[in-house]
């Protein structure tokens, strides 16, 4: 791995670290965010659970959330380049660093539409809280399927035969 990229991953594991602590300070403990799915009735009782000053900290944390999935988002495209390379030609291992942004894109999904709800509260409520629904177990599955891979393929690369 060159030395610029290994630079850059670590800058960007030190960013995403520092954001992930200020989410902890600001954010309420118990978030739609953290959770692996819930049903609307859940997603609404938590909301209301909340009270206007937890909503508030909660909008300040999604706010620092839209600046972490976009530091871990960059990391997964460089990182999965590295993973691969070699491995995949160009255009694969292209095609999986666009690949590697489909988590990032599913949680600003979800972050835009939990911003909108927060924002917005109690109207429109229960459709984005639907939509919500949705959004956060498919960000999980995105987010596993991507571990996965990045598992995979450092362990094809430490264990698996070389490539040519």
């Amino acid at each position: 791995m060159p030395a610029s990229r290994g630079k850059a991953l670590l800058v960007l594991m030190l960013v995403a670290a520092a954001l992930v602590a200020l989410m902890g300070g600001f954010g309420p403990a118990r978030t739609l965010d953290k959770l692996p799915w819930y049903t609307a009735t859940e997603g609404l009782n938590l909301l209301s659970d909340l009270g206007p000053e937890g909503r508030l900290r909660y909008l300040r944390n999604e706010c620092l959330d839209l600046g972490f999935l976009f530091v871990y988002s960059v990391f997964a495209f460089i990182a999965t380049g590295w993973i691969w390379e070699g491995r995949l030609s160009a255009q694969g291992v292209r095609r999986g660093q666009y690949l590697s942004l489909l988590p990032g894109l599913v949680d600003l999904t979800e972050t835009s539409l939990v911003i909108s709800a927060l924002r917005g509260y109690p109207s429109g409520l229960p459709a984005k809280i639907t939509w919500l629904c949705l959004a956060t177990p498919a960000k999980w599955l995105a987010a596993a399927v991507l571990v996965a891979s990045a598992l995979g393929g450092t362990a094809l690369n430490y264990l698996g035969p070389k490539p040519r």
